[in-house]
This record gives structure tokens, C-alpha cells and sequence, in this order.
């Protein structure tokens, strides 16, 4: 291509993208057709949010009362150990997302495994 013909297809790029931009300033923000949350609504969403923040966090640093509660205690370490015990910061040393591939084991792991 020579130099020219760039040029005049950067500038109908630039043209497209910016009609697009004109547009979506026209057009304003879109409502989804939602009726919008509430402050009662939010706060009652982050409370039972950060309940379940809790329950992990116990479940995570070893409370036998909250797992034996869920009724995950046969589900979690059989050797008494907690998950803090080898990943004290696990979303710094494990920041990956599951389900994902383990080599050690040849399959795809959950969380759980």
C-alpha cells in the first residue's frame, strides 16, 4: 500500500470511530429497562454479601463450629489442617481462577479439589 492509501483508510477509521462516539453521546446512557437499587436494597445485598465473606473466612482459617454448621466438616481437610496453614495469603500466592488444569492430577480441578 502506498502512503497515501494509508493515510485516506486511517482517516475513514478515525471517522467511523468517531461518528460511533458523537452517537453514544446523543444516544446517553442506556437504563436496561431496571428499576434502579435502592439504598435499603444495597445495604441488605452487602450485609448478606459479607456474611458469606465471613463464613468463608472462617471456613478457610479452620472454625470446626462453622464447617460442622454448613455441614462441610467431612468435606474439608481430613488431616485437621486449615487452608491459612500452607496459603496464608492465597490471593496473592494463588491468584488463579478455577476450574482450571492441574498437572499434578491430569484433570481439571475445582476449588474444591
Amino acid at each position: 500500500m502506498t502512503t497515501h492509501s494509508k493515510i485516506r483508510c486511517s482517516l475513514r477509521r478515525f471517522s467511523l470511530v468517531g461518528g460511533i462516539a458523537i452517537a453514544a453521546v446523543f444516544a446517553g446512557p442506556s437504563s436496561a429497562h431496571k428499576d434502579p437499587v435502592k439504598p435499603e436494597q444495597l445495604k441488605l445485598y452487602q450485609e448478606a454479601f459479607m456474611e458469606e465473606v465471613r463464613k468463608g473466612d472462617l471456613l478457610f482459617h479452620g472454625d470446626a463450629a462453622t464447617a460442622e454448621a454448613m455441614g462441610v466438616a467431612d468435606d474439608l481437610s481430613k488431616t485437621g489442617m486449615a487452608c491459612a496453614m500452607c496459603h496464608p495469603m492465597a490471593s496473592d500466592t494463588h491468584p488463579q481462577s478455577f476450574p482450571k488444569f492441574q498437572a499434578q492430577m491430569a484433570k481439571f480441578a475445582t476449588l474444591r479439589d
